[in-house]
């Protein structure tokens, strides 16, 4: 997509990975396979946003939505399959199951893909990129307001270090950038 890796935008990623790291930390135990699942859904995901900005050049986003969503759902029906012949599992169908399914299905697939392919359509990638660690934080948020989860410092100092990071990211070339007085001539 040609866009500018800037120093202020590596600076934005570094402190933000940063804050992530604070906000999640370890406790003390490492989950190998689950840091190595976590980086991989990253990279997945940041592939799909370019592939989809570049898609978006030719095609509506609510059109690119609609054929993601639809190739999503044909595939996770292939998997549930595979699943139930290897496990056996059942799910037991009750208001609370549909409830959660219409959740999300509507809001956090559909209104989330249509808001996040939108802003991609008005963005560089780049730009909707550097949200992504906004997401532990709001993470951790919701768990605090409905599971009443606890969070200490380093919570708060990951929070900042996840702001200031994408900050830099979104607003660094506008901060950091000369400002040209009118009439300046440079010689």
């Amino acid at each position: 997509l040609h866009e500018k890796l800037t120093g202020s935008k590596i600076i934005g990623i570094l402190l933000a990975v940063f804050g992530v790291y604070l906000i999640l930390g370890t406790g003390g135990n490492i989950n190998l396979p689950g840091i190595l699942m976590s980086i991989a859904s990253v990279l997945l995901w940041s592939l799909v946003s370019v592939l989809t900005r570049q898609g978006l050049a030719k095609y509506n986003p609510l059109v690119i939505t609609r054929n993601a969503i639809g190739v999503a759902a044909v595939c996770e029906f292939v998997f549930a399959l595979i699943e139930h012949a290897v496990t056996h599992s059942t799910i037991h169908i009750n208001g609370g199951v549909i409830a959660g399914l219409l959740y999300l299905g509507i809001l956090c697939t559909g209104i989330a893909y249509i808001l996040w392919n939108q802003g991609l359509a008005v963005l560089p990638a780049s730009n909707c990129s550097a949200l992504y660690p906004i997401q532990p934080l709001t993470s951790t948020i919701m768990g605090v307001i409905f599971f009443h989860e606890t969070v200490g410092l380093s919570f708060a100092a990951g929070s900042a270090f996840i702001i200031v990071g994408v900050l830099l990211c979104l607003l660094g070339g506008m901060l950091f950038s000369r400002r040209k007085t009118p009439g300046h001539v440079r010689s």
